[in-house]
């Protein structure tokens, strides 16, 4: 029986940027930066854009448990397996990522109509409502939401969630992934991807996600 939630997370570098080669950052950051390191963070908050950048490694948990999947390679490869699992063909499941609408869908769309891959787009199109900006349907929720600590019109970052609830991180920040993958360490990558379906998981059970959308 299909899953009818899943945790969702992606991990992403720059476009093009090849599997163990260096990030070679634009003269514009080099010029205005103070240092390398300031300019290479500037360099990756625009490089990171939904439009601007490339799924490396994606992960999914079914709520409220089972085995956790995930996949690596070449981002058509990677995205095609996604659709095996959301597409609407599987009866359109209940998807969770942390800070989704902000991130990992608009990225799975854009990189999905990158790759022509016309039934996974729409699974993450979002609902314009007039007015009120862009507003995604109840299948597509951002956990961060569910958290106690996330008041209204505030964020709160998973480590800091972790930390508050008891969970352990040992995998490095999914800020490094891109130094990672510039290094060839897809390992490192992998174990993240997985812990962060997993830690998800795990806040999503202590916050009772699966019985308040109905999937226990």
């Amino acid at each position: 029986m299909t899953p009818a939630a899943y945790v969702l997370d992606v991990e992403t570098v720059p476009e093009g940027l090849e599997f163990g080669a260096p990030i070679v950052l634009p003269e514009c950051y080099r010029l205005t930066a103070e240092s390398r390191e300031e300019g290479l963070d500037h360099y990756l908050r625009r490089a990171l854009h939904p439009r601007r950048c490339q799924v490396v490694a994606a992960a999914v948990a079914p709520l409220p448990g089972g085995t956790v999947e995930f996949k690596t390679g070449p981002e058509v490869e990677i995205l095609e397996w996604l659709e095996t699992i959301v597409a609407p063909g599987r009866g359109a499941p209940t998807l969770l990522a942390w800070n989704g609408p902000g991130f990992d869908f608009p990225v799975l769309r854009a990189r999905a109509l990158v790759h022509g891959l016309h039934r996974l787009a729409p699974v993450f199109a979002p609902q314009v409502w007039g007015g009120h900006g862009i507003r995604y349907p109840e299948r597509l929720l951002d956990l961060m939401r569910f958290a106690p600590e996330c008041l209204p019109g505030r964020r709160v970052s998973k480590a800091a969630a972790c930390d508050a609830w008891g969970i352990d991180l040992e995998t490095p920040p999914g800020s490094t992934v891109p130094a990672l993958w510039s290094r060839g360490d897809l390992d490192t990558i992998e174990a993240h991807v997985v812990e962060d379906v997993v830690v998800e998981r795990q806040l999503a059970r202590l916050w009772r996600v699966a019985q308040i959308l109905g999937v226990s």
